[in-house]
């Protein structure tokens, strides 16, 4: 029996998906701030692809949780 084209695409995504996640890594640090009503939370991000270190991407991202009174 043949092979459908549901068949090839999700054998062809699920290849897709475990190659990015195999091939991921990111070091990350973070802390968590508090002021008054509020808790801000900076993060720095080194996101590389497989072995190669040197070749990654910077990301900076911060989050903001209120804090109950």
């Amino acid at each position: 029996m043949g092979a459908t084209s549901g068949d090839f695409s999700n054998s062809f995504f699920s290849g897709a998906m475990s190659e990015i996640v195999d091939n991921d890594r990111v070091i990350g640090i973070g802390v968590g701030i508090p002021i008054p009503g509020l808790k801000l939370y900076p993060e720095f991000d080194y996101q590389y692809f497989g072995s190669g270190i040197k070749n990654g991407i910077w990301s900076f991202g911060i989050g903001i949780r209120g804090v109950p009174k």
